[in-house]
């Protein structure tokens, strides 16, 4: 093996540092900027989901926005989920993947809520290390635990017609059972 003479050492070592804080920022602003959005496709016909308002969690935090679940226009992927939580970590990246799968088409909407936070910033250090940048709401109230269930992951299903179409308790284990669920409950083929 050559040794690297020491003059080029330094050289590349500023390379491969400046490489890496590159591409950091460049992941982290364009999440900032997608999820700070908080937006929603709304619909005025109202749907079967829990009749709950929640703040929208942005990347700067809970937002004074609240939003209607009952408002929210399916066909609609929602996923409960906590920073805390190890099997909402190793799930998070399959829902990552179906967000970019389906954004384009506009054919299903994802939508978060983060539960039992112990801060907005867990949260929001959350979605940024997992490259959330759907909309995403935030519990911090404890009100879903009535209609959703205790503990996370929970992922329901909703159809376009604004029907539960499916509740699924637990963690999510691959990308074949999360595009097996979209097409068997909503109707809709998510792409390889």
């Amino acid at each position: 093996m050559k040794r690297v003479s020491s003059a080029i050492a330094p050289i590349l070592v500023i390379l491969l540092l400046l490489a890496g804080c590159a591409s950091s920022s460049a992941n982290n602003s364009s999440t900032n900027t997608l999820a700070a959005t908080c937006d929603f496709k709304g619909s005025s016909t109202p749907n079967q989901l829990p009749d709950l308002k929640l703040p929208c969690l942005t990347s700067s935090g809970y937002s004074t926005r609240q939003i209607s679940l009952t408002s929210l226009k399916g066909p609609l992927v929602i996923n409960l989920w906590g920073s805390w939580c190890s099997p909402c970590k190793e799930e998070m990246p399959l829902f990552r993947k179906l967000y970019l799968a389906t954004s384009k088409s506009s054919a299903l909407s994802i939508v978060g809520i983060d539960v039992e936070e112990s801060s907005a910033k867990a949260a929001t250090n959350f979605m940024a290390s997992q490259g959330m940048v759907w909309p995403q709401l935030a519990d911090n109230n404890q009100q879903t635990r009535v209609d959703f269930g205790m503990g996370v992951p929970v992922t329901w299903f909703v159809s376009a017609n604004g029907e539960v179409a499916f509740k699924k308790i637990g963690q999510i284990h691959s990308w074949s059972e999360l595009r097996g669920l979209v097409t068997s409950h909503l109707g809709i083929d998510v792409p390889l």
